[in-house]
């Protein structure tokens, strides 16, 4: 494989011209580094879990050559990004999509996305810290198996199950397209179960009001009263005011068992689209999307509702701290590379964003990393494009307890540029590859 000259130009620049002797120099492994993971054919990141003791779970997709199913790919790596193990798993076509730690912090939970001969359903499966699986479930439209399935997202709660959120093509209004899905399983002697009608605990299955509704991400809100144990679902929808529109917004809304309470973010000349919504530290929720209008740019959104529980106020509309929405961040070349997400920042400092954004010079997408504080104003005089010549779509971002960024992506390298593969950055504080 031929790394990226525009990354190795940014880290040969930080050896020459750094003030360390070589007794003092730290080693470029350790404290900033580019990692890429992966076998034959091409390989997609997704999410990035940084361990308790420092190393690092990543998650993606592996496809060995175009005639073959895409898999599943796990990667366990230590604190310098070396693989301690890897594997692929799947024998059906897949799209791994969210993995998470369950209670107990002895599992790791991964979702995926399986098609069937007739149908698309999601598999959910356990393994445990050294990538040994537990057990699998496959989860369905319980009213109606045949119809599709997909996950978007994986919450773990706090009885010990999990809830998938993602869409559905069974619906029961005939004017829909997709409404959003959240499905619950639980453990039940010692193996996943998914809940089914007719318990006490019965599920409603799907919610939305406009044609198309997913859900992106689902929070637990736990009170002191089971019963009134609220969940909050973030996604997309084409609703307004419960009627059906022309373009998409971000949508929150709450459950509780059967019922709902829908509400929407309107913006009626662009289509934004939830990508990711994660909790505050300090409090309430953080979503992040794209925006595109109608010359086809794209920008990332950022919004941070207020509190933990929240508030629905006039119009339907929960309370909004701040919105940030960057410049044009031009026209991506896939809809893969439509995509921002968020995490907080140390010391209650503010946030990293993660989104993509058209380079001009190679014709196809880099990585854009911006720091905002808590008003969400932008911290940096200028974000950080990470890329080369090829398609470079962004994943995953976190920090560190000693404050180096880590990146999580997909970049396109080799001579043409001719496979993807996962990278793995280790950034400093401002997003360099340099201390």
């Amino acid at each position: 494989m031929k790394i990226k000259h525009s990354l190795i130009v940014i880290f040969i620049a930080a050896l020459m011209f750094g003030c360390e002797t070589s007794s003092t120099l730290k080693s470029p492994a350790k404290d900033y580094f580019v990692k890429y993971y992966g076998g034959d054919g091409n390989q997609f990141a997704t999410d990035l879990i940084v361990g308790d003791d420092g190393t690092f779970y990543i998650l993606g997709n592996s496809r060995r050559s175009p005639g073959e199913v895409q898999r599943v790919f796990l990667v366990h790596a230590d604190a310098q990004g070396n693989v301690i193990k890897q594997i692929t798993y799947g024998n059906v076509e897949m799209e791994a999509r969210d993995f998470q730690w369950s209670k107990d912090k002895t599992m790791l939970v991964v979702v995926a996305n399986k098609n069937n001969s007739t149908d698309t359903d999601i598999l959910l499966s356990r393994f445990d810290p050294s990538l040994n699986i537990i057990d699998s479930l496959l989860l369905q439209a319980e009213l109606a198996p045949t119809k599709n399935v997909y996950a978007n997202a994986l919450t773990v709660l706090s009885d010990g199950g999990y809830l998938v959120a993602g869409y559905t093509d069974y619906v029961t209004d005939p004017t829909h397209q997709f409404d959003a899905l959240h499905l619950r399983v639980k453990i039940k002697n010692g193996s996943l179960y998914q809940m089914v009608s007719g318990l006490p605990d019965a599920w409603k299955e799907t919610s939305g009001s406009g044609t198309f509704n997913s859900a992106a991400r689902v929070f637990e809100l736990v009170t002191l009263t089971p019963a009134d144990t609220l969940y909050y679902v973030m996604g997309t929808t084409n609703a307004t005011n419960n009627q059906t529109g022309t373009d998409t917004n971000f949508w929150t809304f709450g459950i509780n068992g059967s019922n709902s309470d829908n509400t929407e973010f309107e913006s009626p000349s662009t289509n934004e689209t939830l990508t990711n919504a994660v909790k505050i530290s300090l409090g309430g929720y953080l979503m992040t999307g794209v925006s595109v209008g109608t010359n086809l740019n794209m920008s990332a959104v950022v919004k941070t509702l207020k509190n933990d529980k929240l508030s629905f106020g006039q119009n339907n509309v929960p309370d909004v701290n701040y919105t940030y929405q960057s410049t044009s961040l031009g026209k991506p070349a896939s809809t893969r590379a439509q995509f921002a997400t968020a995490c907080d920042a140390n010391s209650s400092s503010g946030f990293f964003l993660l989104s993509n954004t058209y380079n001009t010079a190679s014709g196809a997408s880099d990585m854009f990393l911006m720091k905002l504080d808590l008003l969400l104003q932008e911290a940096w005089l200028s974000p950080v494009n990470i890329g080369g010549d090829g398609e470079d779509t962004a994943a995953a971002v976190a920090e560190l307890p000693d404050g180096h960024i880590m990146v999580l992506g997909t970049m396109n390298i080799g001579d043409k540029p001719e496979q993807f593969k996962i990278a793995l950055l280790k950034l400093n504080g401002m997003g360099k590859l340099a201390e």
